[in-house]
């Protein structure tokens, strides 16, 4: 076991009830420290894994209600997706739009629609270079362009925007 994780465990047994927070740069990597906590012999943790997105986006959300902007709820993101894509007009050209069906399409498609807002890319700044196939480039622009738009004329903000927006930004 990493000295990280007899630590952990050293603090779990000691502090049984109390919960204890782990700030963890993704979920993925909190999981797997539950895991390997658990395989080890821990028998009751009680931790509580956080990213610091988790912790700044409640921070942010007041602020943004105050400016009239309502924070958008994660959970509505694949759904919402899929209906944007499949209301794109037809003059746009195909590529996702033929692979709707798909298991988890709309999912994946909502983490690379987040993605790209997280990095900062909008519509317009999405690279045609970027793309093998050019379809793919013109309806994922279209989407994003869509998705933008969504979000503008409700009022809403997601988490990127929700971050670019919040107190303490730049230019805020």
């Amino acid at each position: 076991m990493t000295p990280f994780l007899s630590q952990l465990a050293d603090l779990c047994r000691t502090e049984r009830t109390r919960a204890k927070w782990v700030i963890v740069p993704t979920h993925t990597l909190g999981h797997t420290l539950g895991e390997r906590l658990a395989l080890g012999g821990t028998g009751w943790a009680n931790l509580r894994f956080t990213t610091p997105l988790d912790l700044a986006l409640p921070m942010a959300a007041p602020f943004l209600v105050e400016r009239g902007i309502d924070p958008a709820p994660d959970g509505i993101g694949p759904a919402l997706i899929m209906r944007l894509l499949l209301e794109l007009p037809s003059t746009v050209p195909t590529y996702f739009r033929g692979l709707a069906e798909q298991p988890q399409m709309a999912e994946s498609l909502w983490a690379t629609m987040a993605e790209l807002r997280m990095a900062g890319i909008t519509a317009a700044a999405l690279p045609r270079e970027a793309f093998v196939n050019a379809s793919k480039h013109a309806e994922l622009q279209a989407l994003l362009a869509s998705y933008e738009q969504h979000l503008a004329e409700r009022q809403l903000a997601d988490r990127a925007e929700g971050l670019s927006r919040g107190p303490g930004s730049p230019g805020r």
